[in-house]
């Protein structure tokens, strides 16, 4: 081969190499994420939260939320942090497309089922895993979706809540215990 045979062979090698490299990007992300619109806080009638097979029930009755089963007065700080999180759930990335549910929480004896209900029908139903190592995002799995995604908060410490945590001590000693004069 010349000498100028060598240099185009040479520089269509390197043209094509960095054509592939611009192409290639393997930084840019691949998937999309499902578009979840925020739920309008206040027009949240009910919330169901499911783990081990035992459902717990947030219901709101005359603009009080009560805590069922038992029909206790509900700790209102702690349901507005549960309505807070629930209706404004956020995505941050696709951790799996499906599979490996024990991997982040998400089998049947660790998730929490999470079910909102506005004006009678549900609008939001999703499975809450184990918070993530960096302690501020939440593996999470949305209803008839195998995909596992990164929740924005740690929600996990929100909604993981038994019947006793939820009831309102205050509202219920007060009117359990009689005044003394």
């Amino acid at each position: 081969m010349t000498r100028k045979k060598e240099y185009a062979v040479l520089i269509l090698i390197i043209v094509g190499l960095a054509l592939f490299i611009w192409r290639d990007r393997t930084d840019h992300v691949h998937y999309t994420l499902p578009d979840i619109r925020p739920l309008a806080v206040s027009d949240i009638s009910k919330l169901e939260l499911t783990k081990d097979n035992a459902t717990l029930t947030l219901e709101k009755i005359d603009q009080k939320w009560i805590v069922r089963p038992g029909d206790f007065p509900a700790d209102e700080q702690k349901v507005d942090r549960i309505l807070q999180a629930v209706a404004k759930l956020e995505l941050n990335a696709l951790a799996s497309e499906g599979g490996h549910a024990s991997r982040y929480g998400l089998d049947k004896g660790s998730r929490v089922q999470v079910r909102v209900w506005q004006q009678g029908d549900q609008v939001r139903s999703f499975q809450v895993g184990k918070t993530a190592s960096t302690y501020n995002n939440t593996y999470i799995r949305l209803a008839d979706n195998p995909a596992v995604y990164l929740a924005e908060s740690d929600i996990r410490r929100i909604v993981d809540q038994d019947k006793a945590s939820l009831r309102d001590k205050e509202e219920n000693s007060s009117a359990q215990t009689p005044k003394k004069d």
